[in-house]
Order: structure tokens, then sequence, then C-alpha cells
């Protein structure tokens, strides 16, 4: 299962356009909170021990834009992170989505 997810989440970051330098690198972090409020076009969620999600954005949330290439992968390794308590590494790039720090890359700890 670890496998399946690592090459998936490989895969995710091979479909990311190249961005700018990453903000912030938050890694082996697990997910506290997942939001998605139905009145802004974005997933949202909390890492825990993370109070600052981005040093360029205030606030601890992070966005993945509805729009985002990838966005139902996103999200599938974002619920099996939280249903199976796995780590993560999170990249930020200094952009906002629905007024929080934008996810640059993640993917599951191997």
């Amino acid at each position: 299962m670890k496998k399946l997810l690592l090459a998936a989440s490989t895969l995710l970051l091979a479909l990311q356009p190249a961005a700018a330098p990453a903000q912030a690198v938050h890694d082996y972090k697990t997910m506290f909170d997942i939001l998605q409020d139905g009145t802004r076009p974005c997933l949202f969620f909390k890492l825990n021990g993370v109070t600052t999600a981005d040093p360029a954005v205030a606030g601890e949330w992070f966005a993945v834009p509805r729009y985002h290439l990838a966005f139902a992968e996103v999200f599938a390794l974002i619920v099996t992170a939280r249903t199976l308590n796995l780590t993560v590494r999170v990249t930020t790039n200094g952009a906002t989505s629905c007024g929080v720090a934008t996810v640059d890359t993640i993917y599951i700890r191997g």
C-alpha cells in the first residue's frame, strides 16, 4: 500500500508545472484538518504543528484550487494521508488561492 501511495505521489509531482522556488517546506507532518466549505473553489487543510503555512501569506491554512490539473488525485492523496495518519511533505510557492497559501507540491512520505 505504501509503495502504491509513494508511486502515486511521485506521479503527482511529475504532473506539476514548473514553479517558482518553494517559499516554505513542511516535511514529515500529518494532516490536522480538511475543509471544503462550498463557498470557495478550494480544498483547505492544516498540518499538525504548522502555524505559518507560508511566510509570504498569513495564516496556517493551505489551499489546493479546484482548477489544479490533478485536483482529484491531490484530494485523494490528502484524504488518504489523513485517514491513515501518514506523514506528508508540502511545499508552497508564495502564491495565494482562496485567500490562503497555495500548495505547490504535496506527497506522502515513504
